[in-house]
Parts: C-alpha cells; structure tokens; sequence
C-alpha cells in the first residue's frame, strides 16, 4: 500500500493502482480537450474494485481520492480551473463507478 497521508487515515489505494492513474491522467493532460478516456475510466475502475473489494464506505473512497489527487503529480501547464475540472471529472467517475460496483457485485 501506499504511504499514508495522516496518522489516522490509511491509504485505500494500492501503489499501483496509483502509478495507473498517474499514467492515465499524465495522458489526459496532453490533449487539449482531455485526452484519453479508455485509461482514465481503466484507472477509475481498478481504484473503485479496490474500494468495493474492501467493502468501504463511498466517503472513504472521496477522502482516499483527494489525498492521492493531492500527491499526484500533474505535468505541464494547466490552470487552477482545468485542475480543478479534471479532479472533478475523476471524481465523479469514480462516484459512478463505485455504485456500478455495488450494484453488480
């Protein structure tokens, strides 16, 4: 597992699944309009089967993911608006996903 981001909140995300998204969103960023979808939703799924393998609750998974978005390195120029659009856009497919997940599994 990753390092933890404070004392009492553990990471949920394994190191790979981190280093996947960092790739996903380092590809997105390249593009102007976004980039590429299919590893981004690739990165989305595989943090949420990892949340919904542990059976946590949606909360720590929003908690999780703004601590790694947090760490994560974002390459290139991108202004505080394109930033935040993107965590949002992430966020949201995570949201999606990880209810998907419950529905299914």
């Amino acid at each position: 597992m990753a390092a933890s981001s404070a004392p009492d909140e553990p990471d949920i995300f394994s190191d790979e699944a981190l280093a996947q998204l960092q790739h996903a969103l380092d590809r997105a960023l390249e593009t102007p309009r976004g980039g590429n979808e299919v590893l981004l939703d690739s990165a989305v799924q595989r943090l949420c089967s990892e949340v919904n393998a542990r059976r946590l609750p949606p909360e720590k998974m929003v908690v999780a993911l703004k601590a790694a978005w947090q760490r994560l390195t974002v390459r290139g120029p991108m202004g505080e608006d394109r930033k935040h659009n993107l965590y949002e856009r992430l966020l949201g497919r995570c949201l999606e996903s990880y209810f998907r997940g419950r529905a299914t599994g």
